[in-house]
């Protein structure tokens, strides 16, 4: 997995890095075909917000999140992106019959899903 990090008006501290990263890489054991993540963290006065983009087979899965602490940010973020992976992953594991052509229709029907069901939230 790729892991991208961008941090927009502040500087990027070695330490949010790694807690970052301490974060993002174990998503790989809730869908292991991540091929790439890029986090952007972001400071306006008191809000900081952070929002996750992963790429998996084609798609790609956002969660976002805003508190008044980029650490309690991450990890809503990484909360919410992995309740999204653990349902992406069984849905496609439903149908372990289909060809990878057929899952990856699935895939992209899966994710408008996730995208839509976060946009209402």
């Amino acid at each position: 997995m790729d892991l991208r990090i961008t941090a927009r008006h502040f500087d990027l501290t070695p330490e949010l890095r790694d807690y970052a990263e301490k974060r993002i890489t174990p998503l790989t054991r809730y869908y292991d075909k991540i091929l790439d993540a890029h986090l952007i963290m972001n400071v306006e006065k008191h809000r900081k917000s952070a929002e996750l983009t992963l790429s998996v087979s084609g798609q790609n899965l956002v969660a976002h999140s805003v508190t008044d602490d980029l650490f309690a940010s991450i990890d809503e973020t990484t909360d919410k992106m992995e309740r999204q992976l653990k349902r992406y992953n069984s849905r496609i594991n439903e149908h372990p019959h289909l060809s990878e052509e057929e899952k990856i229709e699935i895939a992209e029907k899966l994710a408008e899903g996730i995208a839509s069901d976060e946009k209402s939230r």
